[in-house]
């Protein structure tokens, strides 16, 4: 056993990369460099990294990196969590296309877990996956600069990254323009929004263009209810809306479990959806044409989503550059969860914002 290893509630540790990048005073993609492209890092490093191996007593996974150097077949795709029906719903997909390409999926579960994160950082560093998809990549697009410096072939789905790997974006303001104008046309002016977390960079692009939506048809400011994506704070926001003096006519949440909760809620509470409020949601999720009545909901392309990523990372892997980013456009399934308000904004002032 080496000397280095430790022992830690009766359990041997095993030495991290992580554990050589601190010891050597360098970042772990420079100890993932050293091991797989030592003409990339100077001299001066690549001995502090030698020295810190064998001082931890660090072995790679040659199997892991023999197979990544082959092209591999295990991909890993990187989620904030699995509540989320969106979230599952497109992984379902993106299997599919991983398969039909050859590639296993390895799903990487973040669920706010910082140990989880490092894991998953881990893995990737280590060469144990040949490449990744980034549904939430901070964990690898972080100051250890992992994706866009030719380590780990990887694709940016939903969330834009600041790193030079190629995305795939839905058109947001598009998106909410969406719900924007069919709520407009029914006759809504008012308008309340389910949001997801803060600073959530998707939810902030969502909730600007409904801002910018109403300020461009002349209606007064949107009501915004926080919420984390989840069909609990749909919930929270619904008890938030009962207990203003005066109500919005409609709601747009930023996700379709947020509008399910927030229904379920206001139905409990004696309202009636359409009747007395109509909501949209945003995703377009198997529940939205169960619940009653159906949702009224912002469709992303989750086959396309799925399509594109999965043929982005298979190019990438087998060393083509360049792999173009794409922008797609959602669409708006019109349910049951909608109608014009029972009073018009100027008849009745109560529907003011306060």
């Amino acid at each position: 056993m080496h000397e280095n290893l430790k022992l830690q509630s009766g359990k041997i540790k095993i030495p991290r990369i992580s554990d050589v990048a601190g010891l050597a005073g360098v970042s772990i993609a420079t100890v993932s460099r050293t091991l797989s492209h030592p003409d990339m890092v100077s001299a001066e490093a690549r001995a502090r990294v030698q020295a810190a191996i064998q001082s931890t007593g660090y072995s790679p996974n040659p199997t892991a990196r023999a197979l990544r150097g082959a092209g591999g077949n295990l991909a890993l795709v990187v989620v904030p969590n699995l509540i989320t029906p969106f979230f599952s719903e497109l992984l379902q997909h993106i299997d599919r296309a991983l398969s039909r390409r050859g590639f296993a999926l390895l799903v990487g579960n973040l669920d706010d877990d910082g140990e989880k994160a490092q894991r998953l950082a881990d893995l990737a560093y280590g060469g144990q996956v040949a490449g990744a998809i980034l549904l939430n990549g901070s964990v690898l697009c972080g100051r250890r600069g992992l994706v866009g410096n030719g380590i780990l072939p990887a694709v940016a789905v939903s969330q834009p990254f600041d790193r030079d790997i190629p995305s795939m974006l839905l058109d947001e303001s598009h998106a909410i323009g969406l719900a924007f104008d069919h709520l407009s046309g029914l006759g809504h002016r008012w308008l309340g929004y389910l949001s997801g977390p803060a600073r959530d960079p998707v939810d902030d692009l969502r909730w600007r263009a409904l801002q910018t939506c109403a300020d461009g048809a002349g209606g007064p400011k949107p009501v915004r209810f926080e919420g984390d994506f989840e069909m609990g704070s749909g919930v929270d926001a619904a008890n938030a809306y009962l207990a203003m003096p005066r109500h919005p006519t409609a709601i747009v949440a930023a996700s379709d479990a947020m509008a399910i909760g927030f229904i379920s809620a206001v139905h409990a509470a004696g309202l009636d959806v359409p009747g007395d409020v109509s909501v949209t949601g945003f995703d377009g999720i198997a529940m939205a044409d169960i619940i009653q009545p159906h949702l009224t909901t912002v469709i992303q392309p989750q086959i396309e989503i799925a399509e594109y990523a999965v043929a982005a990372l298979a190019a990438q892997i087998k060393g083509r550059t360049g792999v173009a980013s794409r922008v797609l456009r959602a669409q708006l399934r019109i349910g049951g969860s909608t109608s014009p308000p029972r009073r018009s904004f100027d008849e009745n002032r109560s529907f003011m914002e306060p």
